[in-house]
């Protein structure tokens, strides 16, 4: 009913563009802006500190879209590499398998301490089951300039098409993809600088094409 009496109706990606028409809306597209998280310039490189573990930042609010019980498994499965996995959120009382040596849980934090998670870590990464679904943590990843690893949906896949690996969200797939990230780190990272000057190319675009669109609709 909304849908078909507006004027314009924004969505993230090109599916829910397609969903939106079919519903006899005129969607318009536009990503969400990477926030203003700026890459730790103090921040060693994993190359340069080759004895410390490479640390992942986990994001996660423990929903049910998120197959964290098959994280743990997959940092269990890493036990043998050098991989510390934070976790982010409050997991209550979601966990069902032990907790592995290798994993940090950081429940929730301040966002200055969350921001400073990010930044201090080597890379990011952030699943979901659903489809047609950007996670907001792949956006805080790009911002900062850390690869990833994300969920392997065509829409993850489209928009965060390099800078990121991505994973089927099991186990041995996970952990299979956290150590491709690790030997291919140097490769990765320019990946997702060059992915943030496209995306904030892309988002000055969008902006300025809903600016036209809502005047004229005036």
């Amino acid at each position: 009913y909304i849908v078909k009496r507006s004027d314009w109706v924004i969505v993230s990606n090109a599916a829910l563009a397609e969903l939106c028409e079919t519903w006899g809306g005129n969607p318009l597209v536009m990503p969400d802006p990477l926030p203003s998280l700026q890459p730790n310039a103090s921040a060693e490189t994993t190359q340069n500190k080759a004895e410390k573990p490479f640390a992942i930042t986990f994001i996660c609010t423990w929903s049910e879209d998120e197959p964290f019980d098959n994280v743990l498994t997959a940092a269990q499965l890493l036990s043998n590499r050098n991989v510390i996995l934070y976790m982010t959120g409050n997991p209550k009382a979601k966990i069902s398998t032990s907790i592995p040596e290798n994993v940090r849980l950081t429940g929730f934090v301040e966002y200055a301490e969350y921001i400073n998670i990010l930044q201090k870590n080597d890379a990011v990464m952030v699943l979901t089951t659903r489809e047609n679904c950007l996670n907001c943590g792949a956006y805080e990843a790009v911002s900062p300039q850390k690869p990833g690893i994300l969920s392997n949906s065509d829409e993850l896949r489209r928009y965060f098409h390099t800078g990121f690996l991505f994973t089927d969200n099991s186990p041995e797939d996970i952990a299979r993809r956290i150590e491709d990230l690790i030997d291919n780190y140097d490769e990765q990272t320019q990946s997702i600088k060059k992915l943030k000057l496209k995306l904030e190319s892309e988002q000055i675009s969008n902006a300025a094409i809903i600016d036209s669109r809502i005047k004229s609709a005036q």
